[in-house]
């Protein structure tokens, strides 16, 4: 009934706190908690198993990687399936499916490639991001000579499919099989190509799905439930019903504030006794306790398979640094707090304009415009694109925005919006304030054979025409020429500059570095944990795999402080060990941060 409040009094355009009875009705509902249902009692009687080697593990599970080994191997082949990549390939077979949720090193493209072999799939379709197509057409040419891989694999990158000119590429293909390689590309159900996987799905019931992740979640259930339904209709631990989804992620999910925060209720039946003894002060189950429960029923699902252990045989340190900064970084951040603009004086439209100008300032520039767009061309843009959300987040079937201008092709806002579109290019160029940041970062390199990771086109290029380093950027591909991509590189011995957005997943060979140099953090706990696990990974020979973190500025702390609360929701719902938790980390705390004096640190600095 919460969730179902929360909805009606959205499509009002207000909020349950404008309404005081309202208010007090949803706080009733929210303190109840979580009901019990018909899909509650489903999920409680779902079978359970432990399918990890050691104490407690299943009989039927041993020595079956030698059974499934001997099975799946080619001829020819020499190479052994690990315990984990067994389990899934045979819990894959009796279900019809899988959901793994598993960390870096597993050997995760395996099993993506022995998938339509496993499921007799006569038309599979192999989803991965595009900058990893190239790598994993290699790889599939790699293990056929050991393994019997189906050679009608179709390989489609997620970026291809959610194209307009690839709206119908699904039910032209007719895949009997889709697997989705990095699945959590499809957490965002308002993207094109979830979007499309979504109607294919349901409009083809019998088409089998296998979803393969890292980090499956950010910091909701609502990133994956949709996904573990297509991988198991009939054995998700999940409610099928909206509603109830929603109840389970208000009393579950890490961003929710303290007047959404639904009790756990019901969920107390999916607990055992320790878990129903942590109780807080007023006697209810904590926070803790339910996810703990939650977690307990999704990974002991037949068909789910998370790896909650580290046997990584290497430590992991994150430390803070922070470089110099001049005289003219402190002024342009002074002028950010104080009037909220950019040193060339164009204004900030909101908090996140703000937000991501600091962290520009920190690695010593910042993108403006040039030329800056009329208003003529900036307002009409604006428009249509909230008409495009508006659209796309009430609609079942579009799921673009060329899909929304073929749908309504006379709107106003449309029609405003061709008449300027031509009108002015938009064109984005790095202005440099202070070379502080690119110097640290190449002395670090002259110290070190280690990889300086950066989030900036500009500042990647920068450091390689200062240092003479290669920066590995978009698709993985070397700027500047040189060796071809990340996947042909062969000297391991001289240090690298790599994109964070390119590079932070499906690039295995970066195991061959253990020191790293982070400029500027990503926002998200999910993208912190790929980018730790390119060199903290199975394969590592060093003893220890160190991260220097720069922080020059409160937000770049902030988004640290968000991938650590983003990983303590993922640990304590899937049960995946995150690097972000148990890595020796060496940073300033809170009060040592609200003590730092000057602009960049003090939001309310004049």
């Amino acid at each position: 009934m919460g969730a179902l409040l929360d909805k009606m009094l959205a499509k009002m355009g207000k909020r349950a706190s404008d309404l005081p009875a309202m208010s007090k009705m949803a706080g009733i509902f929210r303190r109840h908690g979580v009901q019990s249902s018909s899909e509650l009692d489903r999920i409680k009687a779902l079978p359970r198993r432990r399918w990890q080697e050691g104490e407690g593990m299943l009989p039927e599970y041993d020595g079956v990687a030698d059974l499934v080994t001997e099975h799946l191997r080619a001829s020819t082949g020499e190479m052994r399936l690990r315990h984990v990549q067994a389990v899934a390939l045979v819990e894959m077979a009796d279900f019809g499916g899988l959901f793994a949720n598993a960390r870096a090193g597993i050997g995760k493209t395996l099993i993506t490639l022995l998938a339509p072999t496993v499921l007799e799939a006569k038309r599979p379709l192999l989803l991965v991001p595009a900058k990893l197509r190239a790598k994993t057409l290699l790889e599939i040419e790699q293990l056929r000579g050991h393994w019997q891989i189906d050679s009608r694999i179709r390989v489609v990158s997620y970026e291809l499919l959610g194209r307009v000119q690839a709206a119908d590429q699904l039910e032209v293909f007719q895949p009997d099989l889709i697997v989705a390689d990095e699945a959590h590309k499809l957490k965002n159900t308002k993207a094109a190509v979830t979007r499309r996987v979504r109607r294919y799905m349901a409009a083809h019931e019998d088409t089998k799905f296998v979803a393969v992740s890292g980090t499956i979640s950010k910091r909701s259930l609502h990133d994956y439930s949709h996904v573990l339904r297509w991988c198991l209709p009939k054995h998700a631990p999940l409610p099928k019903s909206f509603g109830e989804l929603c109840e389970w992620a208000d009393a579950l999910d890490d961003d929710v504030d303290e007047f959404r925060r639904f009790k756990p209720g019901a969920l107390a039946e999916l607990m055992n006794d320790e878990e129903r003894a942590m109780r807080g002060p007023s006697g209810e189950p904590t926070l803790k306790a339910a996810r703990s429960a939650f977690r307990r029923r999704l990974v002991e699902t037949p068909g789910v398979i998370v790896t909650t252990d580290d046997k990584v045989g290497c430590s992991l340190s994150i430390e803070a640094v922070e470089p110099s900064y001049g005289p003219q970084t402190d002024e342009a951040f002074r002028r950010l707090r104080r009037d909220g603009e950019t040193p060339d004086g164009h204004p900030c439209a909101d908090g996140v304009d703000v937000w991501r100008h600091a962290r520009e300032l920190a690695c010593g520039f910042f993108y403006k415009w040039s030329p800056y767009p009329p208003m003529t061309w900036l307002a009409p843009r604006k428009a249509w694109c909230k008409f495009v959300r508006e659209k796309l987040k009430h609609s079942r079937h579009l799921d673009s925005e060329e899909a929304v201008a073929r749908e309504h092709p006379d709107a106003p806002e449309r029609q405003a919006w061709l008449a300027v579109r031509k009108t002015f290019e938009p064109n984005v160029v790095p202005v440099w304030l202070d070379d502080g940041p690119v110097q640290f970062a190449a002395a670090w390199l002259r110290a070190n054979n280690g990889i300086v990771w950066v989030e900036h086109q500009a500042v990647g290029q920068r450091l390689a025409e200062v240092t003479g380093v290669p920066y590995y950027g978009a698709g993985g591909v070397r700027w500047g020429g040189g060796p071809r991509d990340l996947v042909e590189l062969a000297d391991t011995t001289r240090p690298i500059i790599a994109s964070i957005a390119s590079n932070s997943e499906g690039r295995n060979i970066l195991k061959e570095w253990s020191r790293n140099l982070v400029l500027s953090m990503p926002p998200a706990g999910l993208i912190a944990e790929q980018l730790l696990a390119r060199t903290h990974r199975d394969g590592q020979r060093a003893d220890e795999v160190s991260f220097e973190v720069v922080m020059g500025c409160v937000e770049q702390w902030e988004c640290f402080q968000r991938c650590v609360s983003d990983a303590r929701y993922v640990e304590d719902t899937l049960g995946q060990e995150q690097r972000l938790l148990y890595a020796d980390k060496i940073l300033p705390s809170e009060s040592d941060i609200a003590s730092r004096r000057g602009a960049r640190w003090d939001k309310e600095a004049e």
